[in-house]
């Protein structure tokens, strides 16, 4: 079975939502990039419900911003940032 979705939000040509990781549970992580080229972390709990969150620091112009990469089971994301001087950094995202 496929499950298609969304982060809600208009977007172009190159940019959308990109899942990157699911637990066991069904959670998944990921990031999508908006229309400005931002991009934002979400976590998509195993209901449909969406959650749009940002870094501390992350940059808000375009190909800066925050992207998670992995979930694990207790529901930690670990991710990067670009923040405005386009320096790349990690974090870690508790529940």
């Amino acid at each position: 079975m496929i499950t298609i979705f969304e982060v809600p939000g208009k977007r172009k040509s190159g940019q959308g939502t990109l899942a990157q990781s699911v637990n066991a549970s069904g959670v998944i992580a990921g990031y999508y990039v908006d229309a400005a080229s931002l991009f934002h972390g979400f976590v998509r709990s195993s209901n449909g419900t969406i959650t749009t969150f940002e870094a501390p620091g992350a940059g808000r112009g375009a190909l800066q911003g925050t992207a998670a990469y992995g979930i694990n089971a207790e529901g930690n994301i670990a991710g990067g940032y670009t923040d405005a001087s386009t320096v790349f950094h990690g974090f870690l995202r508790t529940p």
